[in-house]
């Protein structure tokens, strides 16, 4: 096995799904300095079982640690093994819905993509992107990869169908609507890289519409994609600027949430990736209850994966669990599923000095967490 540069590969998947090396070495059963000189190239990887549980952890296929081509995939055993996760099941059928460059195909017939049928299918993929979208709010992100792989592909062969045509600007808006739902949900899951490729796309439909309002929330979109990657300093001066646009306006409109709420949401949450749980806590405990009642539940169970984080940090990690049990109890993929809610649970297990609580010790153990 070429392990020469496997160590790099590791640091590159791990980075996006914002998982510290003493997190990951504690999920590895592994000390941090042997995470550390294995990503630095100082230690080979020479055994594939440990290879296997390092791509488990990852939530990443065993190729592409080891660099193989998809067409060149890895022995029946490594696709076994890595089957495990939401993410490396179903997010493979939406990078090749990615693939597909319709209207491009259409540009160079120099006619639009023509269906059976093209007058009745917009209102259907309308519908369809309504359902994605409180599919997504509701976490549901299973069902929510199922959908999008034939929702890409119909918004596009929409898009192009109908070029140049009264209802182009509705086409336009739809698919752009798909980019930014698959971005949302990729980001969800880890996979940064590709959401930044579907917020890009969102960005380019929502100017070829000429919506300024789709253009500003695709490139928040974009910013997102960026801050996952590591890029700190262009995701700040794209909001910065995307902000500077639109600061006179305070709407809820595009399926963002958006509103005093869920700007209290977001102030916890940058409280507490800058380590300040206290102020996450206090913004937590000052929310209007009813008005957070009524948010989506993808949006409450993430707080709640923010506030046990805080909870953490402040030295409350029992307290932190029972934050974990109610995201999980009100949307379980965004716990489950994602590789933030892992990491939040690994934190505070590792924060837990005492026998955990049995109901978390029971959700570790469901997720093949090491308590």
């Amino acid at each position: 096995m070429d392990e020469s540069d496997v160590g790099g590969r590791v640091a590159y998947w791990r980075r996006p799904r914002r998982m510290s090396q003493q997190v990951f070495a504690d999920r590895l059963r592994k000390s941090k300095s042997w995470v550390d000189k294995i990503e630095r190239g100082v230690r080979g990887l020479d055994k594939r079982s440990v290879v296997r549980e390092i791509a488990e952890v990852l939530q990443v296929e065993v190729r592409l640690l080891l660099d193989r081509e998809p067409h060149g995939r890895a022995d029946s055993a490594d696709s076994a093994d890595s089957a495990g996760g939401a993410d490396r099941i179903d997010v493979e059928p939406i990078r090749n819905g990615l693939e597909h460059y319709v209207d491009a195909a259409a540009f160079f017939h120099r006619s639009p993509v023509r269906g059976s049928s093209p007058q009745d299918r917009l209102p259907e993929v309308g519908k369809a992107v309504c359902h994605a979208w409180l599919t997504l709010q509701r976490a549901d992100y299973v069902a929510l990869l199922r959908l999008l792989p034939g929702l890409l592909y119909a918004a596009q062969a929409g898009a192009s169908m109908h070029a140049e045509t009264q209802q182009q600007d509705t086409a336009v808006d739809l698919l752009g609507q798909v980019y930014q739902i698959a971005s949302s949900a990729l980001d969800k899951l880890g996979e940064a890289a590709l959401a930044w490729v579907a917020a890009d796309r969102a960005v380019a439909e929502a100017v070829r519409g000429r919506d300024p309002l789709q253009v500003g929330h695709a490139k928040a979109r974009v910013g997102r994609s960026l801050l996952a990657l590591g890029r700190a300093r262009p995701a700040l001066e794209l909001d910065l600027h995307t902000a500077a646009q639109f600061a006179p306006d305070d709407f809820n409109h595009y399926w963002t949430c958006f509103g005093p709420t869920n700007v209290q949401l977001c102030k916890a949450a940058a409280a507490v990736d800058l380590g300040d749980g206290h102020m996450a806590i206090d913004t937590h405990e000052r929310l209007d209850g009813v008005l957070f009642a009524a948010l989506p539940a993808e949006r409450r169970a993430n707080h709640y994966l923010d506030i046990a984080r805080a909870y953490a940090q402040t030295g409350q990690p029992h307290t932190a669990a029972q934050l974990l049990l109610a995201a999980d109890e009100t949307a379980a993929p965004e716990l489950r599923h994602r590789p933030a809610g892992h990491q939040v649970l690994t934190e505070v297990l590792r924060r837990t000095r005492s026998d955990p609580p049995a109901p978390i010790r029971s959700l570790a153990e469901q997720l093949r967490i090491a308590v």
